[in-house]
């Protein structure tokens, strides 16, 4: 039985400021803080990381091998264990291949590894480009306090946490219950405070949800039917609020660098993790979105295959991020 619509999220009032012209990247000020991959995150202080552990090697003895996780249904959902909502982006196969390694994502030494590597990374730049578009100080200790974030396809909740540490509202969904269920034990187990919800875009945008920034941070490329997704995501964003959009372009560079060397050569992701079909060129997700969005800002992103450590880079043809500004309403 699929869970019942959420209700609405109403945006805080008043406007937000108009976003400076589409610009390359501020390199200086963003990869200067590139951290260390082997380096805990920098917001998370040593009794949290302790707890993190602790977290990890509780769960892992009762899910050892890479296809079960422990039962926590009853815990989250006394009625019954929840299924996957059902939605023209929504591909099984990659329901089914996410499900496998759910239990693996607070495992830094797993197969997520790269993702965790990645987090700092990313979420030194969402800090920088949210603080910027909503008028806030990235300096400060909590410069999202107040903002109401989606994550999409949140997974365990990596950049969620993340996100939470820095003050924002975040709600994450995901259309594979078993990542809602480790998000919502990893985030009890460190006292966080987040909104976690086993639903599509889909379903959200057609409850009328609206958020100041929504994030689709490495997700567009394992979903199907990317026309209406984008178009769902696009809902739901508030006007004059900003998307996020990370993920992978679909080049002979990309074939050879993000699947052939990452998967089959280096073996830093599990083989079958990405298909050269689904990859998204830049003009394919601007098109999607359609003329009610702007675009604020893009780069490239390369990561150094000796130390692992991620930087940017002006060439867009393998990973790339774009930052998009939805239209304020008309006065």
């Amino acid at each position: 039985m699929s869970p019942p619509s959420p209700p609405p999220v109403t945006p805080p009032p008043g406007t937000s400021p108009s976003l400076p012209p589409a610009t390359s990247d501020d390199a200086s000020s963003l990869a200067a803080r590139n951290e260390d991959p082997k380096t805990p995150y920098r917001h998370e202080g040593a009794s949290q990381a302790t707890k993190n552990e602790s977290f990890y090697r509780n769960f892992h003895a009762y899910a050892p091998d890479t296809t079960s996780v422990p039962d926590t249904s009853n815990a989250l959902n006394p009625s019954s264990a929840p299924t996957a909502p059902h939605a023209p982006s929504i591909d099984p196969a990659e329901v089914a291949y996410f499900e496998a390694l759910a239990h693996r994502w607070w495992d830094k030494e797993g197969p997520f590894w790269p993702l965790h590597k990645l987090n700092a990374f990313r979420v030194d730049y969402l800090r920088e480009r949210l603080s910027q578009a909503f008028g806030r100080d990235p300096a400060a200790d909590l410069p999202l306090t107040g903002l109401r974030l989606l994550d999409i396809g949140c997974g365990g909740g990596i950049l969620s946490e993340s996100l939470a540490h820095l003050g924002a509202q975040v709600t994450g969904i995901d259309v594979v219950p078993k990542n809602i269920r480790v998000a919502e034990l990893h985030a009890q187990g460190r006292g966080l405070d987040l909104d976690y919800r086993l639903t599509s875009a889909e379903a959200l945008a057609q409850a009328g949800a609206q958020f100041d920034a929504v994030l689709n941070m490495e997700v567009v490329e394992h979903v199907e039917n990317l026309p209406a997704f984008l178009a769902a995501c696009g809902a739901l964003v508030r006007p004059g609020g900003v998307m996020a959009v990370a993920t992978i372009n679909r080049t002979l560079a990309a074939l050879v660098i993000a699947i052939f060397g990452a998967e089959y050569i280096l073996r830093w992701l599990p083989k079958g993790t990405h298909h050269w079909r689904k990859l998204v060129k830049p003009a394919e997700v601007l098109a999607g979105l359609g003329d009610a969005f702007t675009l604020v800002h893009r780069t490239g992103v390369r990561v150094n295959p000796f130390d692992r450590r991620f930087h940017f880079t002006p060439y867009l043809g393998v990973n790339y991020l774009l930052l998009v500004q939805k239209k304020p309403k008309a006065p």
